[in-house]
C-alpha cells in the first residue's frame, strides 16, 4: 500500500497514465484497510466498525472516513516491499535499501497475483505492466521491527528516502 504523504490519504492500486507520460500514478482503491484486529482495538480501541475476512480471526476490513482515503492519483514516485518478518524481528531499525531490477519485478508480480484469474492473454498484460513498473519505478526494501510505536519512524524514514 503506497504511504501517503503528509496530508494525504492512503492510495490502493498503481495504474499507467491515460496518454504517454513517464509516469505511473498511485490510485486510490477501495476506501477501506485491512488490519488485523488486535492491531485496530489499539489503534482505534472499541471504537470501530467493520467486517471480518477470513471469520473472527481473520483481518478486521474497516471503512476509512474522508480524510483518510485518498483523493486524485498521485505520481509513483517509490513501490516499498515489507521484509519477511522473520528478518524484521532480528533487527530494531528502520532500514531501506534498493533491490535489483529482478526483485523489484518479481516483489510487484507477487504482489499483484490472483489464483482466480488466470487468462493467459491477462496474465501476459499483467505481466508486461509489472515489469513497465519496475523498470520505471525505483523499488526499495524496508525493514523494520514489528511493533506500532515504530511506525512513525518507519513513515519519517519512508519520507526522507523519497525526499533524496
Amino acid at each position: 500500500l503506497p504511504l501517503p504523504p503528509a496530508g494525504r490519504g492512503i492510495c490502493g492500486s498503481i495504474a499507467a497514465p491515460a496518454a504517454p507520460s513517464p509516469f505511473f500514478f498511485a490510485c486510490p482503491g477501495m476506501s477501506r484497510i485491512k488490519l488485523h484486529p488486535r492491531v485496530a482495538r489499539r489503534i482505534l480501541g472499541e471504537r470501530r466498525s467493520g467486517n471480518y475476512l477470513g471469520g473472527r480471526n481473520g483481518k478486521l476490513v474497516l471503512p476509512l472516513e474522508k480524510p483518510l482515503a485518498a483523493g486524485p492519483g498521485l505520481p509513483l514516485a517509490a513501490i516499498y516491499v515489507l521484509s519477511a518478518p522473520r528478518k524484521a524481528t532480528r533487527t530494531r531499525r528502520v532500514s531501506v535499501r534498493s533491490v535489483s531490477a529482478r526483485r523489484a519485478l518479481l516483489s510487484i508480480v507477487r504482489s499483484t497475483f490472483n489464483p482466480v484469474v488466470l487468462d493467459r492473454k491477462r496474465l501476459e498484460r499483467q505481466f508486461r505492466f509489472a515489469a513497465e513498473v519496475a523498470r520505471a519505478v525505483p523499488v526499495r526494501s524496508i525493514s523494520y521491527p514489528r511493533t506500532l510505536a515504530i511506525l512513525p519512524r518507519v513513515r519519517e524514514r519512508i519520507l526522507a528516502d523519497l525526499a533524496r
